[in-house]
């Protein structure tokens, strides 16, 4: 729809929702088979199993006080394609935003993943470093490249059966 060619190589990235969102576009056969997915980071998000095409990378990056990455209930299954960068930042200084706290903003995730650069050799292990740099070198720096960004967001369904949780008797 946004009139990417076929066979355009794609990375996908996506926050908190917009995660989910990349991942499951990824796992989506006619996606694949139209793509050529590169990659899928996602940042703070909710995470679901399942494979996307073999050899993109994916990388869920997380603070482990973030309740909204355990959401779903579900862990991927990781591998050298599929891993979780978790790290435990506390700025004392930043805002409770939502009701997810002060660990899922952007900002807060932004500066996280900054520092985490800064100190992968002390804070990432080895497979974790490995998978890092490996994200970095399929990003294509120097090349022309175009970036969409999308918003997306929880809609409450216009069906009667349709309750959000907190609106629940029971």
């Amino acid at each position: 729809e946004v009139g990417a060619p076929e066979g355009a190589e794609v990375f996908m990235t996506g926050f908190s929702l917009g995660g989910l969102h990349a991942t499951n576009i990824a796992k989506n056969k006619d996606f694949q088979q139209k793509y050529a997915l590169r990659a899928v980071t996602t940042v703070a998000s909710p995470i679901k199993g399942g494979a996307t095409a073999p050899g993109v990378k994916v990388t869920h990056f997380e603070d482990a006080r973030d309740p909204v990455p355990h959401i779903t209930g579900e862990r991927p299954e990781l591998s050298a394609d599929r891993m979780v960068i978790e790290y435990s930042h506390l700025d004392p200084d930043i805002e409770v935003e939502s009701i997810a706290g002060s660990a899922h903003s952007w900002e807060h995730n932004v500066d996280a993943i900054e520092l985490l650069e800064d100190n992968d050799a002390e804070w990432l292990d080895t497979a974790e470093r490995n998978h890092v740099d490996e994200l970095r070198a399929q990003l294509m720096f120097g090349e022309e490249i175009q970036t969409l960004v999308f918003d997306s967001h929880w809609q409450p369904m216009e069906t009667p059966e349709h309750v959000l949780p907190w609106e629940a008797e029971n």
